[in-house]
């Protein structure tokens, strides 16, 4: 009886490990390198922080066009440059004196 246990076990370990193999194998050949390659077609925006506001500055029709955003509008996600760029600002700190502002171009 005893023996017939073990012999259960051990196939019930063998079929589990048989049953696993496949998924450990497909993994492995999932991975893979992808590269890009590409360049950068437009300046830009440059990003100044001003009291209460930041002023974003981007080339446009060989000028540069500045608008300002408040802090307010910033912590909303507003979008500066609706065709070109859109900012975003974080308090980092609970005494709001330290921001990150996240510049997203299109």
């Amino acid at each position: 009886m005893v023996a017939s246990a073990v012999k259960r076990a051990a196939g019930l370990a063998l079929m589990g490990v048989v049953t696993l193999l496949p998924a450990f194998g497909a993994a492995s050949s999932q991975t893979g390198t992808i590269h890009f390659y590409g360049q950068i077609v437009e300046a830009p925006c440059i990003i100044s922080p001003e009291a209460g506001t930041i002023a974003v500055s981007c080339p446009q029709d060989k000028n540069m066009l500045t608008r300002r955003v408040s802090y307010t509008q910033a912590l909303d996600s507003a979008a500066v440059f609706p065709e070109r760029a859109a900012i975003s600002m974080t308090w980092i700190n609970p005494e709001k004196s330290l921001g990150i502002v996240q510049v997203d171009y299109r």
